[in-house]
């Protein structure tokens, strides 16, 4: 196996074992016995990452060396366990000099999808045009992002500026109180794009220049509230 999913099986192993994270091996061996017939040399590489990443660490207990996760690390275990990268695999996942070119980043965000397929949104203003926006998707290190064109936000016939005089309808429509994407999206559909990454891109933009704020959060359901109703950031 490779050695990326024995680091998995590895920390799930500390993980399941723990209260806490505090699970407490006495060396190698103790942990290499549970995979028994399992064990291979990438078994023993992951093990040894782990402890360079200082995500199990040794600790010292009565003059005897132990193996156990170190909690401050905890951000990173999660991500291992729910296969997401981190650290320079995740920098690994972003656009290119060349896919890039002509572009200045802004800010990136991502996806609420689940690990391997949650992208990375780049956002981006044209060099020669710094109200004109362009968003790249990146999901994987080797594949082409999924560019969207939003446009200028002094454009009035641009995609972004459809979709933000839709969300000003929509709150209008709601009397000020709190809505969701989707109402948005069901009144601009041509806008908003088929797969709705045009609406879902053009939200972040809002809520970054301060246009929207986001009012409540229902699992991946987020609702939203107009902050600025004139699109000029305050």
């Amino acid at each position: 196996m490779h050695k990326d999913v024995w680091k998995r099986k590895i920390v799930k192993y500390f993980v399941l074992r723990s209260v806490g994270l505090s699970h407490i091996i006495k060396d190698e061996r103790d942990l290499f016995k549970h995979f028994a017939r399992y064990f291979e040399k990438n078994t023993q590489i992951a093990f040894e990452e782990l402890q360079t990443e200082k995500i199990v660490e040794k600790y010292k207990i009565n003059r005897k060396m132990f193996y156990g996760l170190n909690i401050e690390k905890r951000q990173e275990i999660e991500r291992i366990i729910k296969n997401e990268p981190f650290g320079e695999k995740a920098d690994l996942i972003r656009p290119t000099k060349e896919e890039s070119k002509g572009l200045k980043e802004i800010f990136k965000d991502t996806s609420s999808r689940e690990w391997p397929n949650r992208g990375f949104y780049y956002f981006y203003t044209k060099l020669d045009e710094p109200n004109y926006l362009i968003v790249l998707i990146k999901v994987k290190p080797n594949s082409k992002p999924n560019k969207i064109i939003l446009g200028s936000i002094k454009d009035k016939k641009s995609r972004i500026i459809k979709i933000w005089n839709a969300t000003l309808k929509v709150s209008k429509t709601n009397k000020g109180k709190p809505f969701i994407r989707r109402w948005v999206e069901n009144i601009e559909q041509k806008a908003c794009g088929s797969n709705r990454l045009p609406s879902k891109s053009a939200f972040h933009i809002f809520v970054y220049l301060k246009w929207l704020k986001i009012a409540n959060r229902k699992g991946n359901v987020l609702s939203y509230q107009i902050i600025n109703k004139n699109g000029v950031t305050q």
